[in-house]
């Protein structure tokens, strides 16, 4: 079994439609099959648009979330970056130094390839994200009977149920958007983010280290991973 190169444990394997997948302590996914690391809600920006708005937050937040990922881009050799929507936070956020660190961090990975799928944060920035050397996508990129969106969409997966087409049925999600946590009872642990992962979909967590979350319900979960450190730990 492959290991973290930063952390030299072994890397937690999922499958989703006859697809390995990798689950990361670095809040990622790694997907082989495509060479690709995917993460969701990166929110760029956060940060500044707290400043602007005049609340005291400590800065480098930015920089230090994409050094992560170059990290990881390195240990994986990845050839692309999948962001699963909220790639930035807010229009006020993209400041003259949040843009400038952005495109000198896309020119040290032009060899790498930058899909983002737009999220409920992006869509008022489109013309903005326009200049960056990303592929914007509009809603939903399908891989190999896997569908990499922002947010799932419970009747839209009841639409496909009911649609004659198998390979509409047989697709299985990869989203973000709710930013998934749990809470340990009886600990001091506080907010612990996670993987969930459901029938039909399954939930990365925020990838940014400034973000709040959203606690789900570990019962109505198939299974639950948290990420403890550099360990995945599996709660279900």
């Amino acid at each position: 079994m492959p290991k973290s190169e930063t952390s030299n444990c072994e890397l937690t394997p999922l499958t989703f439609n006859q697809h390995s997948f990798y689950l990361l302590p670095e809040r990622a996914l790694y997907w082989p099959a495509q060479n690709a690391l995917i993460i969701a809600d990166l929110h760029l920006g956060k940060v500044q648009t707290f400043q602007r708005a005049g609340i005291a937050v400590p800065g480098g937040v930015m920089e230090d979330d994409l050094q992560r990922l170059s990290r990881l881009i390195a240990n994986y050799k990845a050839q692309q970056v999948i962001v699963l929507g909220d790639f930035t936070h807010h229009t006020s956020g993209l400041t003259r130094n949040v843009q400038s660190t952005l495109t000198a961090w896309l020119a040290q990975h032009k060899e790498v390839t930058v899909r983002v799928i737009l999220g409920n944060h992006d869509r008022p920035s489109i013309a903005a994200l326009q200049q960056f050397n990303i592929d914007l996508i509009q809603h939903s990129l399908t891989l190999e009977k896997i569908t990499l969106v922002h947010e799932f969409n419970a009747n839209e997966q009841a639409a496909r149920k009911r649609n004659d087409n198998a390979e509409q049925k047989t697709q299985f999600n990869l989203c973000g958007h709710i930013h998934p946590v749990v809470r340990i009872p009886k600990s001091n642990l506080g907010n612990i983010p996670v993987f969930a992962i459901y029938q039909q979909h399954a939930v990365l967590p925020a990838f940014s280290l400034f973000t709040g979350g959203h606690r789900i319900e570990i019962k109505k979960t198939k299974a639950v991973y948290a990420i403890a450190g550099q360990h995945i730990v599996n709660l279900k």
